[in-house]
């Protein structure tokens, strides 16, 4: 069994039901909120929504995975869920982000299919070793926010595949700094220390960023085969999944 987990703020009941969609015999949804206070009408259910409290996520150590600030994300709620949780069991979890768009039902599951047993699937995998403040980016910030030293991995992860061995390393990677750090940073680097495989995908090669990416090619000439990042539009990314849908 697979699970995908979407990453939002206050999803509308569009999203709910585009995210409905993409459940099947070996695949279940689940919808992360940012604001615990929003609630989303004329749901049944069969998309479970995760709502976690702040602090429980953050005395976890599971924050910081966007900003210096302590108050976690849907991403730290969602990677604090699965890991401390959820109980069922599964093989692989996708972390997708509102703004990608899943141009058909089958998107995801034809890449589950070619991808059976890989641990990490991500859009790029580029090393920087030994980085310091004085290296730009966010690296600032993530040495302001982790004890861990060494090589990182960045990557854009707007959508991403991580198995179970993967969020148990996550886990422990947690337990041992005691909280995370910035997200494009985080996952391919705990990858790194605990030796599991990086699988970079053309499917995900559009995550990041579109505009420059489509520039080279006719403009909204999506492809069933690859995610597409961003698409802001909830009512954009329903009109493109129905066009596909009918083919």
């Amino acid at each position: 069994m697979n699970i995908i987990c979407f990453l939002t703020v206050r999803p509308c009941t569009t999203f709910y039901n585009l995210c409905k969609e993409l459940i099947n015999e070996n695949t279940l949804v689940y919808i992360c909120i940012d604001d615990n206070d929003h609630s989303i009408s004329d749901i049944d259910d069969s998309v479970k929504i995760i709502k976690i409290k702040n602090e429980d996520s953050s005395n976890a150590g599971y924050n910081y995975m966007y900003s210096k600030s302590k108050i976690p994300t849907a991403r730290d709620k969602a990677l604090y869920y699965f890991n401390r949780i959820y109980k069922n069991d599964y093989k692989h979890i996708w972390f997708i982000e509102d703004d990608v768009l899943i141009p058909s039902k089958n998107t995801i599951s034809n890449i589950d299919k070619k991808y059976i047993d890989n641990d990490y699937l991500v859009r790029e995998n580029t090393i920087k070793e030994n980085p310091t403040k004085n290296d730009g980016w966010a690296f600032p910030q993530i040495l302001d926010t982790t004890e861990y030293r060494g090589v990182f991995s960045i990557a854009g992860i707007m959508a991403i595949r991580v198995s179970k061995k993967m969020m148990k390393a996550i886990d422990e990677f947690v337990k041992k700094y005691k909280n995370a750090f910035f997200d494009e940073a985080f996952f391919g680097t705990v990858a790194l220390n605990y030796n599991i495989d990086i699988t970079v995908t053309p499917e995900l090669y559009y995550m990041w960023p579109l505009q420059q990416t489509l520039q080279k090619e006719s403009k909204n000439n999506y492809k069933e085969k690859f995610l597409y990042h961003p698409v802001k539009s909830i009512n954009q990314q329903r009109n493109i999944r129905d066009k596909f849908n009918k083919l």
